[in-house]
């Protein structure tokens, strides 16, 4: 218990000291400029009822996310970014370095219409996929409906994006032509020595080396959201109530054999409504995902409400998962949480409490989870 209270006192006056950090901007010529941004989430994480079902509390503290962010403009109309990442530093006490380039593309802009990506991209297979790790409305991404069969980042693929907004910037496209899983071939020994014998057999991934296709079109009631990043919330700042489908599909790496299409689809709804100095954020995401993938073939949902009243926002949470076959992939998870909104998305902590039951465990396990969160 001393360990917990010390800790919660470190994190709170951690944000408190930080709370007037900022963004460094240099300013290269009268149409190049950089800025430099960067944030720190520091975790602290509390399984209970864990593994053997003892009902001890272990805290492990790590930082979950750390980056630093690189943008800006090199000429009129042609911008860049570039951000690193180091995720789960410290966690079981591992502090080897994993420092990596998450993100790195150049962007050309023709108008509000059309702007071009290219390089290292964050994919808009749903709303949350595109969201930014800074300014996400709860603890953390709901990863479990991220991943992506082939790819070392599960979102993120080498490739160009074309997106903008059309109808008076009511509707908003984004389609992504990426690298997607390379040509792969492999043997799996067979067993010269059995009855009868099992030969070698090969089986290759992508034989004709097609690029992956992600997409998503989507539709603004009210504030666009021009920026490359969403937010999972503005915090006031804009109202926003949208819907999206989206779409994630590749030639030969689906299927049972790993030879056929891939694909994958979402639906999204997102709200996002000011109320003098209150507001109210919902979002539901729905998905299905076919053979071949990481997340077996099925169909899932997640989804979450908060009330911000003021800097304080209690929210609840759900995640469901429903293989088509077997448990493996199963999910359900019910989350409760508290935001405080110190400084907006610049100094915030969070809490979260949930259970959930992964690949068809017969019994709820808790967890309780403390974020603080540092962003200049």
């Amino acid at each position: 218990m001393k360990k917990l209270i010390s800790t919660l006192v470190l994190i709170v006056f951690l944000v408190c000291f930080t709370a007037n950090a900022r963004a460094a901007k240099i300013t290269i010529s009268d149409d190049a400029f950089l800025d430099i941004h960067g944030f720190v989430q520091g975790w602290l994480y509390m399984p209970i009822d864990h593994e053997g079902k003892d009902a001890t509390v272990i805290t492990d503290f790590y930082l979950k996310r750390v980056r630093l962010l690189f943008g800006g403009q090199i000429a009129p109309n042609v911008k860049f970014f570039i951000g690193t990442l180091n995720g789960d530093m410290g966690k079981n006490g591992d502090m080897k370095p994993r420092t990596l380039i998450a993100d790195a593309w150049v962007e050309y802009i023709i108008g509000d219409y059309l702007k071009v990506n290219a390089g290292l991209l964050k994919l808009p297979f749903s709303r949350h996929m595109q969201q930014s790790g800074a300014k996400l409305h709860g603890l953390d991404f709901h990863g479990s409906f991220l991943m992506r069969s082939g790819v070392a980042i599960g979102h993120r693929d080498m490739g160009v994006m074309i997106r903008g907004l059309l109808s008076e910037k009511q509707i908003d496209y984004r389609l992504a032509v990426v690298d997607g899983t390379e040509y792969n071939k492999t043997v799996i020994p067979g067993d010269p020595d059995a009855d009868p014998p099992v030969p070698d057999d090969t089986v290759v991934t992508n034989e004709n080396d097609r690029p992956r296709i992600v997409g998503r079109i989507g539709y603004n009631a009210f504030d666009p959201e021009p920026g490359y990043f969403w937010a999972g919330t503005y915090l006031g700042k804009k109202k926003v109530v949208s819907f999206g489908a989206s779409f994630d599909i590749q030639p030969g790496v689906g299927g049972d054999e790993g030879d056929e299409l891939f694909y994958a689809f979402a639906f999204d709804a997102f709200v996002d409504i000011p109320m003098e100095e209150n507001g109210i954020v919902g979002t539901l995401n729905g998905y299905y995902f076919g053979p071949g993938g990481i997340i077996p073939e099925g169909y899932g949902l997640w989804g979450d409400f908060g009330y911000r009243i003021k800097k304080i926002e209690p929210l609840v949470a759900f995640e469901w998962y429903q293989p088509d076959e077997g448990d493996q992939g199963k999910r359900q998870a019910i989350l409760g949480g508290l935001n405080w909104w110190l400084h907006g998305h610049n100094v915030n902590v969070k809490f979260q409490f949930g259970v959930d039951k992964l690949n068809g465990a017969d019994e709820w396990t808790k967890t309780a989870i403390v974020q603080s969160q540092v962003f200049f």
